[in-house]
């Protein structure tokens, strides 16, 4: 065998390789699961402190004109046990009020 013949035969070589190396990658690549886009997601926690529910109100206050509307985007924000809306005692309430800027 030439050494020009050797040459061809290992460039063959390693453009099928190439090539089955790619199409591996596609298969394996069309298998995966897609994540969703990178974005805003709200915070979902076991339990929510009273704590981190008057930061968020805080920052997102002037978002909102009412209480009830920022108290609403809390519990859509946070993963409440019950229902804090139907409670009128629940202490939600209370930091809504406070958060809201006074006129």
């Amino acid at each position: 065998m030439s050494a020009r013949s050797e040459n061809r035969y290992k460039q063959n070589s390693l453009a099928t390789a190439r090539e089955r190396n790619q199409r591996e990658s596609e298969i394996d690549s069309l298998s995966l699961q897609r994540r969703g886009k990178l974005g805003y997601s709200p915070t979902k926690s076991a339990s929510v402190s009273k704590q981190s529910v008057r930061i968020w109100m805080q920052a997102n206050a002037n978002d909102y004109e009412t209480a009830t509307q920022l108290a609403e985007a809390a519990v859509a924000n946070f993963e409440f046990a019950g229902d804090p809306l139907g409670d009128e005692t629940h202490w939600i309430w209370d930091l809504a009020l406070d958060a809201l800027p006074s006129d």
